[in-house]
């Protein structure tokens, strides 16, 4: 399966601009110093962290937090989402109906209300599918 397929439920028109910047932002000075940094996050000498680490850490935090999950997610399932419900009840879990990886790219038009509405205060909202 290409990449591209498990990251997105359906990709967008903007992914054959968005590639090429991606490989651009690879080769930036610091770029390889993130992705290992962002590695050894999630996995330490005795191997992956446990599943609920960054759950575990932001039940302390005091800012608000939404997460936004697609639902055809194939790299980080949406049966993940729930474990965010759960363990932060005081947080906003947003899904997206034909969506998979990147929300964000993939259905800006659902999204973006989403993060607006998030930002000016607003509880929460329901993810609509695009037409």
């Amino acid at each position: 399966m290409r990449i591209t397929q498990r990251l997105f439920y359906r990709p967008p028109e903007i992914l054959d601009e968005l590639l090429p910047e991606m490989n651009r932002m690879r080769q930036l000075p610091g770029a390889r110093t993130v992705v290992i940094r962002g590695i050894c996050f999630s996995v330490t000498l005795r191997g992956v962290r446990k599943a609920g680490y960054i759950l575990d850490r932001l039940k302390s935090s005091d800012v608000p937090l939404m997460t936004v999950w697609g639902a055809d997610d194939r790299i980080i399932p949406v049966r993940h989402a729930e474990d965010v419900r759960r363990e932060l009840p005081d947080s906003i879990v947003e899904i997206i109906p034909e969506c998979g990886q990147w929300p964000q790219m993939e259905n800006p038009s659902v999204f973006s209300p989403m993060l607006i509405d998030f930002l000016g205060g607003a509880a929460t909202r329901t993810a609509e599918p695009k037409s």
